[in-house]
């Protein structure tokens, strides 16, 4: 239910940018800064003293760990370093900062968790050089400012949170996680994070290929998810995710268990290809054209997704698709399918569609709608259309 907390692994790294995002905020860090790791700067010609905030922030430091992905001979022990953070009993923070350079920085992106955990190092260094608690101010300095009130960040045995992959929130926490960054870390008229802290984290990395991969956040530039390329997320194991899509002014949570996760996230896929994907309208719209779908069942399937999307919202595209539908319908059981379809679209929100479109008008004579009762085409169409015309809308 609501208050069920669930595992939420590597959505976590997301957590850890939103709070590095506050200490920005506060002046205490910035992004272009070279990383405030002493060791780093203690011989001139230490390579990683070049490293960035931004650079750790976007996968792209160049630190020497190990990956699962990588031959087990590389690993250098039982376990490469991704997952040694979790399962060696030591203290996360000093073995990420004591990692040699492999890459210069910002030349190559890669998913390793020495980044976010060095960026924890920098965050829990930061707040108690303010004379702050480093376990009681992500609840001070982030969560109680948006109404989280109850969020487990695991510690290591050394105290460090390992925001990596040990964190419980409720699918309510983590939307509001979401909705700070679609409303630009602004919450009730607060800002929280910088201006333009979305923007940033949500711009591919310039070291990475392909360009997937943010400051802490995944993108969808890819087209993973069937939404607008503008969107990005939270992305951990199990299929656990919090998606922002601007352009939709939306925020979607997914959170479960592992088994299933699969068919889960694959399920999310289409229901949000469904709801605002314009590629799913258009696949849709083709897969209709069949002559007769009360041969082709596919074809009336088409057609109810057409209609649940437009009833959903006012897409232009999918009621013009009923619309042409209705027109070249031949057999009367398909055109009165269709105009139920038609039926459950709101008037009003259809209208301000259609006059955000720019269309074509063909002619469509009214008595090519015989087989439909008189008053529906009087109440729904004729609220739109010329009671004598329609209007068969082109996009």
């Amino acid at each position: 239910d609501q208050n069920t907390q669930l595992e939420s692994w590597s959505m976590g790294k997301s957590l850890t940018a939103t709070l590095v995002g506050v200490l920005v905020e506060q002046g205490h860090l910035d992004l272009d800064d070279p990383a405030p790791v002493d060791l780093w700067r203690r011989a001139a010609d230490d390579p990683r003293s070049g490293i960035t905030i931004s650079d750790l922030m976007r996968m792209s430091s160049g630190l020497r760990f190990t990956h699962a992905s990588q031959p087990a001979h590389e690993w250098g022990r039982e376990i490469a370093d991704h997952s040694y953070i979790y399962a060696g009993g030591i203290d996360a923070f000093h073995f990420s900062i004591t990692r040699p350079a492999a890459h210069p920085p910002n030349t190559v992106g890669r998913y390793r968790n020495c980044d976010p955990l060095t960026l924890g190092y920098i965050i829990r260094q930061t707040v108690e050089e303010q004379g702050e608690s480093y376990h009681a101010w992500p609840q001070k300095a982030l969560f109680d400012r948006i109404g989280i009130r109850k969020q487990v960040l695991e510690p290591d045995p050394y105290g460090n949170f390992l925001l990596t992959g040990y964190d419980y929130g409720t699918g309510r926490n983590w939307a509001r996680l979401g909705l700070l960054y679609l409303w630009d870390g602004v919450w009730q008229g607060e800002r929280i994070l910088p201006e333009d802290w979305a923007d940033f984290v949500s711009t591919p990395a310039p070291a990475w290929t392909p360009p997937v991969y943010g400051g802490l956040f995944w993108v969808n530039s890819d087209g993973q998810w069937r939404v607008s390329k503008d969107a990005y997320y939270m992305a951990g194991a199990g299929e656990q995710n919090v998606i922002i899509v601007p352009s939709h002014d939306l925020v979607v949570v997914r959170l479960g268990h592992s088994r299933g996760a699969r068919a889960g996230a694959a399920a999310l896929n289409v229901a949000l290809g469904r709801l605002i994907g314009p590629d799913e309208v258009a696949q849709l719209a083709r897969t209709a054209k069949s002559p007769d779908f009360v041969r082709f069942p596919k074809d009336a399937e088409a057609y109810a997704a057409l209609g649940r999307i437009a009833a959903c919202r006012p897409d232009v595209a999918a009621v013009a698709a009923l619309i042409a539908g209705l027109a070249e319908a031949e057999h009367p059981v398909q055109r009165a399918q269709i105009a139920l379809l038609l039926g459950s679209v709101d008037a009003a929100g259809v209208d301000a569609a259609l006059e955000a479109a720019v269309a074509d008008s063909a002619a469509f004579d009214k008595s090519a709608m015989s087989g439909f009762e008189e008053s529906w085409a009087e109440s729904f169409l004729g609220r739109i259309f010329d009671p004598y015309q329609l209007s068969l809308i082109h996009i």
